[in-house]
């Protein structure tokens, strides 16, 4: 069965620190590689968050000044072609992952074999939000009825 590696980049630096080559020999090897470039040709600011995932500003060189990250788009497109896979531009809405997925589906190593994806979404948090309610509302019943002991 072949593999699939999908690399999510800007492409900047890729060309210094990616072997084509080597792409091309996992390739031969039947790993497909699929490119999802992500940013903008113009460029833009890499945020910063903290540990609690705020925004704390902007990535910074080691000079002080505030990074700008261009995609560098032909780059991501030559290892996707070393790599005998696809290139994808990211988008807002997200339909490069949908188009990756009908991709990986309808490959032909899958051909005639029962294809199920299965995409949960979690619904946890609802019963954990009103498991939480509960326990609030029977400690601050306990704590009224300490109070009621205590003024007798």
């Amino acid at each position: 069965k072949k593999k699939k590696l999908i690399i999510f980049s800007d492409g900047e630096e890729l060309e210094s620190s990616i072997d084509i080559a080597e792409i091309s020999k996992l390739a031969g090897e039947g790993t497909e590689i699929i490119c999802v470039g992500v940013g903008t040709k113009e460029g833009g600011t890499v945020p910063e968050s903290d540990e609690y995932g705020n925004a704390s500003g902007f990535k910074r060189d080691e000079s002080g000044n505030i990074v700008i990250s261009k995609l560098n788009e032909e780059s991501l497109k030559e290892i996707a072609a070393a790599g005998k896979g696809s290139y994808y531009l990211s988008s807002f809405n997200g339909n490069e992952v949908e188009k990756i997925v009908k991709e990986i589906i309808s490959s032909d190593e899958l051909s005639g074999e029962e294809k199920e994806i299965k995409m949960y979404k979690h619904y946890y948090q609802y019963f954990l939000f009103a498991g939480m309610i509960f326990i609030l509302a029977a400690q601050f019943a306990n704590f009224k009825k300490r109070s009621r002991i205590k003024e007798s």
